[in-house]
């Protein structure tokens, strides 16, 4: 899969279990892709909104602790050509990093264990009754937890998942329909 190859080329470039890796883009494949990466290959996802303030962004990603930081394709590196396998995932591995509000103070940073993600997809998709014939539309950022745990819940439930590129109210709706 894209998420493994890429997980082997992060693992390559010097990226360990546990490194995290920030990652501040729109919902596209790409983004899934790293999010399945992280995943396999035992780093933690920063999730950094696109539209913080670059003061904002570059703050928590200095206190995350990234290694890496992804805005585009631009920013992968080289491909590894499968010399690198990642290791087998645990479910108590440290998966991703998401922010407060920050409504009170600067935003705090949460880290999500694999497990807890995966639990609380399941039981999202459980609630929601999505099986293989949903189709579940995931428009709002994937930075947020709301995003992210739309996607997760769709996969938990093995519907078919709608990423459009655009938050635009008229294409959303003709996506609908």
């Amino acid at each position: 899969s894209a998420g493994r190859r890429l997980a082997a080329d992060l693992t390559a470039a010097g990226i360990a279990p546990g490194d995290r890796v920030a990652v501040q883009m729109g919902n596209t494949s790409l983004y899934v892709d790293l999010l399945a990466a992280a995943a396999v290959g035992r780093f933690v996802l920063m999730a950094v909104n696109q539209r913080f303030a670059d003061r904002l962004a570059e703050s928590l990603i200095t206190r995350s602790g990234a290694r890496l930081v992804i805005r585009s394709g631009d920013d992968l590196p080289a491909g590894a050509n499968g010399e690198s396998e990642p290791g087998c995932p645990l479910p108590t591995d440290r998966y991703a990093i998401f922010t407060t509000s920050g409504t009170t103070s600067e935003p705090k940073l949460v880290v999500h264990q694999q497990r807890s993600v995966a639990a609380h997809a399941a039981d999202v998709a459980a609630g929601f009754g999505y099986s293989p014939e949903s189709v579940v539309m995931v428009p709002v950022p994937l930075c947020g937890v709301f995003g992210f745990t739309m996607l997760f819940a769709a996969f938990a439930g093995n519907a078919r998942v709608l990423l459009p590129m655009t938050s635009e109210p008229t294409v959303l709706a003709r996506l609908i329909e």
